[in-house]
């Protein structure tokens, strides 16, 4: 019998991606070879996210072949938000943070004023809180309510002035709120998408679209005026005071 040639291929989804075909902000360098690994589905997308190996092999740079690096991730000695992780595909997303108990550091995922994804060192006491943007909201009685984040955590709150788009500043260990940030005017943003990805600035101006979404006038920190969609950016603090450290020193315009 003769078969198609398209018949006899395997079926399913590659463990492997193109270096070609990988986002810019990743930073993979051309000597770094064809393939690199591939993200698994998880609580962040494929374009502010990197796999535990690149993690390992090009960001941290510890090990140099595959055989090193998969056998560190094995070891178990990587927790990502206090959680062990020995999956080699496991996806890493903007304002992770990063452990490594062995050589007592810690480590936070964020973006550089070039737009790419960066690792930034970050204090003890600060690796137990977590920064991220409310997604959805929903409520369980009269008093409490359920806030859904964008990577997926589930946090019960009592707190009634809570809208889609704000911050919350939470504790890893127990989910504890620290401080709801809103999205208003005189808050401190930074861009998450877009040619100005990295780029800090202040809203000073809120406007709805025909959608009835919230659209954002910025005046950023060189000086720039622009207007972007709150989708791509992120709370980060207010009255140009930031609730997270940065890596650039924030000064008021």
């Amino acid at each position: 019998l003769k078969l198609n040639k398209a018949f006899l291929m395997a079926v399913g989804e590659k463990k492997q991606l193109k270096r070609i075909s990988s986002f810019h902000q990743k930073r993979f360098d051309k000597l770094s070879g064809i393939y690199i690994s591939k993200i698994k589905q998880g609580n962040h997308s494929n374009i502010k996210s990197i796999s535990m190996f690149q993690l390992v092999k090009s960001f941290l740079k510890f090990s140099g072949n595959h055989k090193q690096v998969k056998r560190l991730i094995k070891s178990g000695y990587f927790y990502i938000n206090k959680k062990k992780c020995e999956h080699i595909g496991f996806p890493i997303g903007l304002m992770d943070n990063i452990t490594i108990p062995k050589i007592k550091k810690n480590y936070r995922l964020f973006v550089s004023r070039k737009g790419q994804l960066k690792l930034f060192k970050t204090s003890f006491w600060e690796n137990d809180l977590k920064l991220s943007k409310i997604s959805s909201i929903s409520s369980i009685n009269r008093r409490y309510r359920l806030i859904t984040t964008e990577d997926k955590h589930i946090i019960k709150y009592f707190y009634r002035d809570i809208k889609i788009d704000d911050s919350i500043l939470f504790t890893l260990t127990d989910n504890k709120v620290v401080q709801i940030i809103h999205c208003k005017i005189g808050a401190l943003v930074i861009i998450t998408n877009g040619s100005n990805k990295g780029q800090i600035g202040k809203i000073f101006k809120i406007t709805h679209n025909f959608n009835f979404k919230k659209t954002l006038h910025l005046a950023l920190l060189n000086g720039q005026k622009l207007v972007k969609n709150v989708t791509d950016t992120l709370i980060i603090g207010e009255h140009m005071i930031p609730f997270i450290s940065l890596n650039e020193r924030v000064k008021s315009k």
